[in-house]
């Protein structure tokens, strides 16, 4: 299988370093440091395990050029949600006439962006729950993770449907274990509601995911974020688990030690994904008319904490 990864961060590197060995993988990439560092040095991967840090390495084709990754069998979308309508017109110049192309993007509109330049036949909406921090330039820590699930839709083609499956049982021999679902809105929605709750807190605050749980004030606002979230899922028909609450305190608890990818940014002063998240919470509540003070103000302060475009 041919499989072109757009995106040079922690989880592009990640899945193409996994997936290398049973596929062929090429990056197609923007980030001039991130490029320069793989084409020199490749990937590599710190993952501990049994108390230890153990480092894989593995080389692959990267590049910044379009034409040099077309004939693409699937192209994984790893970009940020800002960078989705670039994205979207590069999967559609990568991929083969019957190729299909994913986003395991984070937030909600990435989907619709990329089905409207590939046909919504070619475009598979993931959810992932796999974690990994850049360290440096084409050095990625893996922070683990549970399933990462692909949307089939209600009815889906044969060959899309084969397609899909074809490329989750890939990502379950890389380490990474897919599975297929129809309800993929109510996984990204369960998503959406721990990156909601966490990030922009551990953005503004600079701290790591467990902390949030440790002090009092912030808890409060993960609290009062969740409430929120729910309610504005709820009234779009969206299922959540039955304590949404309980389930992003484990996933802040689970993950306590990382760094937040909105962090991350804030830190080294590049554009969040604030608006897929958070700012696509705050529009859906106001179009039902429901309140969400508590989504509006972690919007607007981690807006103003980023750099202008």
């Amino acid at each position: 299988m041919n499989i072109t990864i757009l995106g040079t961060g922690a989880l592009a590197c990640l899945f193409a370093a996994k997936l290398a060995p049973l596929a062929d993988v090429t990056l197609l990439g923007s980030w001039k440091l991130g490029l320069e560092a793989l084409q020199r040095q490749g990937i590599w991967v710190e993952e501990e395990s049994a108390g230890q840090v153990k480092r894989s390495h593995v080389r692959l084709p990267v590049t910044q050029q379009t034409k040099l990754a077309r004939g693409a069998d699937v192209v994984l979308v790893l970009t940020k949600s800002y960078q989705t309508a670039r994205s979207a017109q590069q999967a559609q110049e990568t991929l083969t006439a019957d190729g299909i192309a994913i986003t395991l993007q984070n937030g909600l509109g990435n989907w619709e962006v990329l089905a409207q330049a590939v046909g919504e036949e070619r475009a598979v909406w993931g959810v992932t729950t796999q974690g990994a921090a850049m360290l440096a330039p084409g050095v990625v820590r893996y922070a683990g993770g549970g399933n990462t699930w692909l949307g089939q839709g209600e009815n889906p083609t044969p060959t899309l449907a084969n397609k899909i499956a074809q490329v989750a049982e890939l990502f379950t021999q890389a380490g990474f274990p897919a599975l297929l679902t129809p309800h993929i809105a109510e996984q990204a929605w369960g998503k959406l509601l721990a990156n909601a709750a966490i990030n922009p807190i551990t953005a503004l605050l600079r701290i790591p995911n467990g902390e949030v749980l440790n002090r009092p004030q912030a808890h409060a606002l993960l609290q009062a974020v969740v409430a929120e979230t729910a309610q504005v899922a709820q009234a779009y028909g969206m299922r959540l688990p039955p304590n949404p609450l309980a389930l992003v305190e484990s996933i802040a608890a689970s993950t306590a030690t990382n760094r937040s990818s909105m962090l991350q940014d804030v830190e080294n002063g590049r554009l969040t994904e604030i608006d897929a998240i958070t700012g696509k919470i705050v529009a859906l509540a106001e179009a039902c008319g429901i309140a969400v003070p508590t989504n509006q103000v972690l919007f607007s302060l981690v807006t103003a904490l980023q750099p202008a475009d």
